[in-house]
C-alpha cells in the first residue's frame, strides 16, 4: 500500500489535472492510484468527477454508486451520485435517490434543499416549496433563526444580527442567517457585503429565495 504522504501527493496530482482542464490525464491517473491502494474513496471520488467532466456519465454514476454503497448515510456522496444523475440529464432519479435517502433520515437539511431546487429546475414548484419547508422544519438551527426574525420584526437589529452569526459559527451555510445578513447589509448599503452573502446562500440553495418569494405573493 502506499505511504500517507505518496497518496496524498498522487491525489494532488491528479486535482491539479483536473483543474488544469485535463480530465482524461487525472482518470488515468486515478485509476492507477485506487488498483495501487486497493480502493481508496478519495481518489475513488476525484475519478467520478473526472470521468463527468468527459461526459461519461455512465462510468461517473457507477463510481459514485458504489461510494455511496461503502459510506451509507453520508450526505456528501449521496449528493455527488445527485450530480452525477443531473449531468446525465437524469432528474428523475436524482429525484427518486434523494427522496429515498430521506424517508431513511429526515434530518439531512443539505438533501431537502437539492430535491427542492431539483423539483424547482423540473418546475413542480409546489413540491419544490414543500421540500423547501421540510429543510426548514428540520433545521436544528430552527428556534435561533426564529428569534433573529423575531428581533427585526421589533426593530431589534443588532440582536438580530448577533443571533445569525451565531448560527453560521454552527454552520456557515445556513441560508436563513445568510439571507437575513444580508438583508440586513443591504439595509445598511453595503452592497458589496449582501452580494457576498447571498453567494454564500447559493450553496447550500439556488433557489430557496426565489420560491419564498413566489409563494409570497
Amino acid at each position: 500500500l502506499m505511504s500517507a504522504n505518496l497518496l496524498q501527493k498522487t491525489y494532488q496530482v491528479a486535482t491539479d489535472l483536473l483543474n488544469k482542464g485535463q480530465p482524461l490525464e487525472a482518470e488515468k491517473q486515478l485509476k492507477q492510484f485506487i488498483i495501487l491502494q486497493n480502493g481508496d474513496l478519495n481518489c475513488e471520488r476525484l475519478l467520478g468527477m473526472a470521468l463527468m467532466r468527459q461526459n461519461k456519465h455512465d462510468e461517473s454514476i457507477e463510481v459514485f454508486k458504489s461510494i455511496c454503497g461503502k459510506v451509507t448515510g453520508t450526505p456528501i456522496a449521496v449528493l455527488d451520485l445527485v450530480m452525477a444523475y443531473k449531468a446525465a440529464n437524469q432528474a428523475n432519479q436524482a429525484i427518486i435517490l434523494l427522496q429515498s435517502e430521506l424517508k431513511k433520515d429526515p434530518k439531512v437539511v443539505k438533501l431537502w434543499f437539492k430535491l427542492g431546487d431539483i423539483l424547482f429546475e423540473e418546475s413542480r414548484f409546489k413540491e419544490a416549496n414543500d421540500a423547501y419547508d421540510k429543510a426548514e422544519d428540520n433545521d436544528p438551527a430552527r428556534v435561533l433563526v426564529d428569534d433573529a426574525k423575531n428581533a427585526i420584526r421589533s426593530g431589534n437589529n443588532p440582536h438580530a444580527e448577533q443571533v445569525f452569526r451565531k448560527i453560521l459559527s454552527r454552520d456557515p451555510e445556513q441560508i436563513d442567517a445568510l439571507c437575513g445578513l444580508a438583508m440586513l447589509a443591504m439595509q445598511g448599503q453595503l452592497f458589496w457585503e449582501a452580494e457576498e452573502l447571498l453567494g454564500k446562500a447559493k450553496k447550500r440553495s439556488l433557489y430557496w429565495p426565489t420560491a419564498l418569494a413566489g409563494s409570497a405573493d
